[in-house]
């Protein structure tokens, strides 16, 4: 005979067996289990969730226009102040999503086999939120996306020390800071990597000591030598390429994208204003158009007018794809 088992195992084997597919629980073909799973998508799209350009709302912009309508004929202020001003927090609202799908899987066991999974797909929650994910190892399996929307820059080393034991092998899109590349050491299967803070350096650093090889988006780059070199070294997957920050004196950099063998688009920016002291490069000028097609071959540029709504630091700045046809 074998070994007794424990309780943790006992729990793990009820966890797994709870969705497999030999249940037939009799709420299964009742409610709005009998939807079609993109009707309940679309159903749940009508609640503020976190995506991959959601950020801190700026809370001094709406202050300013409180105090300016305050006194104006016609115009009432509002009655209670923003207590939450200054502070990196998102509105209230982003919990109404999760919070349903949590009271939805906890219905009966037909609703958990589909609630659960649309729970815990996204790791948008904060460190109170994050509880209960931290100590369900079965439940990191519908874990696809991480999200930080704000870390502090002296947070490295306690990240660092969060997840270097943990393995998040299901995770293919990573969105975060550049100080928080650590957490690319628990995501050997990512495919996507954002930086939405920095210039991309740590994170591109992280992927080849992660032996993240098979990423294929890079999203928030600075276009450098060191930051190309290191790319390179990264791993040769890369399909899609979107720099950040890029000067005429780059264009001669485009040429050791070339290792890159399934390169498919490069997103460049334009900025636009005033606000850029220094000019960038026209990404539309012949001899950028010259650099690129050396490395891509055959090209088509699309003008993205204000991709995704991005804005940054300095102000808001028009991509230009570039990409085969």
């Amino acid at each position: 005979p074998g070994a007794p088992e424990t309780s943790a195992a006992k729990g793990k084997a009820k966890a797994s067996t709870s969705t497999t597919s030999s249940e037939n629980p009799a709420n299964a073909q009742k409610g709005i289990t009998r939807l079609p799973i993109e009707l309940i998508t679309n159903i749940l799209a009508n609640y503020k969730s976190i995506g991959n350009f959601t950020s801190i709302p700026d809370h001094s912009e709406r202050n300013n226009a409180r105090h300016t309508a305050y006194g104006a004929p016609g115009i009432k202020p509002e009655p209670e102040p923003d207590l939450l001003a200054g502070e990196p927090v998102l509105p209230r609202a982003y919990l109404e999503r999760p919070d349903v799908l949590r009271a939805l899987s906890q219905t009966c066991v037909a609703y958990r086999k589909v609630f659960l999974p649309l729970l815990y797909e996204r790791l948008e929650g904060l460190e109170r939120k994050c509880e209960g994910l931290a100590k369900r190892e079965d439940l990191w399996q519908f874990v696809g996306c991480v999200r930080v929307l704000h870390a502090h820059t002296q947070m490295t080393t306690a990240i660092k020390n969060t997840f270097e034991k943990a393995s998040l092998p299901t995770v293919r899109t990573v969105i975060v800071p550049g100080f928080c590349h650590e957490i690319l050491r628990a995501c050997p299967e990512v495919r996507s990597v954002w930086c939405t803070e920095e210039d991309g350096s740590k994170l591109i650093g992280a992927l080849g000591k992660g032996k993240c090889t098979k990423v294929e988006e890079v999203r928030g780059c600075s276009l450098s030598d060191t930051m190309m070199k290191r790319m390179c070294r990264a791993g040769p997957s890369r399909r899609n390429l979107r720099i950040i920050e890029m000067r005429s004196k780059d264009e001669t950099r485009l040429a050791l994208l070339k290792s890159f063998k399934h390169l498919h688009t490069i997103d460049l920016p334009q900025w636009r204003g005033w606000q850029d002291p220094n000019p960038t490069l026209n990404p539309k000028s012949p001899h950028l158009q010259a650099a690129i097609k050396d490395v891509l071959g055959d090209i088509e540029g699309v003008a993205v007018n204000g991709a995704e709504g991005e804005r940054g630091g300095w102000g808001e700045r028009e991509f230009v794809q570039v990409g085969v046809e």
